[in-house]
């Protein structure tokens, strides 16, 4: 664990970390279809076209077309290991109102059936979030994938803080159809939303770009925040910040220049539906070289998301 005047702890890094894409899905599937054609879909980040690869899969389930046009999917995260019995991963498909949880499930057990598979989520009570609806997948047979979904309802919060999973099915042996089957579980690691759930990557720009952009927003709303990082180096913190605010490093400055003991990270995001949010971040190693010091200053035109930005890095 990384420890500030704000906790800044790995895990939040590894959270929002890319894992594997999800493993297509037999056309056999007798629940949602996992296999899923590309749409492209006009991005608000960036005047190009960009992927959603699920699209297409949230369409196709009634009870998720009311909740609105979706923001954001993050990249998937790992509750279990991949060698695990039951491998359960998750993308977070957020909405301005509501998050989408899609759980995808492998069943590596052999002569082993899975039936009414859904995924038990625990929503923190002072979360300002609440459970909406769960959705369970009707059957996964050994070695076939499935796809359950939760869906959590936002007050005014943008985070939940650490949420207990527990995947709960009956499991029945695959060769008997007429089995009953007996209650079982599987525990998964916690998941969370976070700010950077609503925030997707700004479009790439140039230094001098981001200047015009951040003079022409002004200092009137900025607000800054410093903390002191336990971490190894300035591209540490560098990597660290970017993923957990979910931004789009502009000009390079991604990439700490070898042997310098300051660095300068400017970034660009959208926030929730289209709020352009910029921020500028400086590092500095800590005295005797233990540490990673930085000062980061948010702005956009809304107060509230630079105040939830700028505190942001826990």
């Amino acid at each position: 664990m990384v420890r500030a005047k704000k906790l800044f702890p790995l895990q939040s890094i590894l959270v929002v970390a890319p894992d594997a894409e999800p493993k297509p899905e037999p056309a056999e599937k007798t629940g949602y279809e996992m296999e899923v054609a590309p749409v492209a879909v006009s991005g608000p980040a960036s005047g190009n076209a960009f992927v959603n690869p699920y699209l297409q899969l949230l369409a196709s389930i009634p009870e998720l077309k009311e909740k609105g046009q979706l923001i954001h999917s993050c990249p998937p995260v790992a509750l279990t290991e991949p060698e695990a019995e039951y491998v359960v991963t998750c993308i977070r498909h957020v909405y301005s109102k509501h998050a989408v949880l899609q759980f995808n499930i492998e069943n590596n057990i052999e002569d082993q059936a899975l039936m009414n598979v859904q995924v038990d989520v625990v929503v923190p009570e002072a979360s300002d979030w609440q459970l909406d609806l769960i959705i369970p997948d009707p059957l996964i047979k050994h070695g076939k994938a499935g796809v359950a979904f939760v869906v959590l309802e936002r007050g005014s919060a943008f985070s939940t803080g650490p949420m207990p999973c527990m995947l709960k099915f009956v499991t029945r042996d695959a060769a008997d159809e007429d089995d009953s089957g007996v209650d079982d579980e599987y525990q998964l690691e916690e998941i969370e939303i976070r700010e950077s759930s609503f925030m997707r990557a700004g479009p790439p720009i140039g230094n001098f770009e981001f200047r015009r952009q951040w003079e022409s927003i002004g200092p009137s709303s900025e607000v800054v925040q410093q903390y002191a990082l336990q971490l190894d180096s300035l591209q540490a913190g560098v990597t660290a910040v970017l993923n957990l605010l979910g931004m789009q490093a502009c000009a390079g400055t991604e990439t700490v220049p070898e042997g310098a003991t300051t660095h300068t990270l400017n970034m660009t995001g959208i926030f929730d539906v289209d709020t352009v949010v910029l921020s500028r971040t400086a590092f500095i190693i800590g005295p005797g070289g233990q540490g990673v010091k930085l000062k980061i200053a948010v702005r956009s035109s809304d107060s509230k998301v630079n105040i939830l930005f700028a505190n942001a890095i826990r």
